[in-house]
């Protein structure tokens, strides 16, 4: 499903660029885009592929249960009980008795209309 989420994401896209952001050859990932296809999620023109709107509709779904399940995992992480975060994030929030705002994990996902 990554894939369908790329084309989602990026628009339009070869076959090719979409196994070369995957690194992958080509053949190995025309199986996995031959299913988007077969499933009415993508369609094929030649070498490009174009999200269909149940494709769209599908990748929107993951993409937010994605952003949910990530934000249940992290939402209680804090300096305390995850210190070794703190090296690869110098601006860690407040801890979350002291910050009761949470943070729109749908803005970091975009999605072209």
């Amino acid at each position: 499903m990554w894939a369908l989420c790329v084309i989602a994401d990026v628009g339009d896209i070869t076959g090719p660029a979409l196994a070369d952001r995957a690194g992958v050859p080509p053949t190995r990932g025309r199986t996995h885009t031959d299913r988007l296809v077969a499933g009415g999620l993508v369609t094929r023109h030649g070498e490009l592929l174009v999200i269909t709107p149940k494709g769209r509709r599908t990748a929107e779904r993951l993409i937010a249960a994605h952003a949910a399940a990530l934000g249940e995992h992290v939402e209680h992480w804090t300096p305390e009980t995850t210190p070794n975060q703190q090296k690869s994030s110098p601006a860690w929030p407040a801890p979350a008795s002291a910050n009761t705002a949470t943070p729109d994990l749908d803005s970091t996902l975009p999605i072209h209309e």
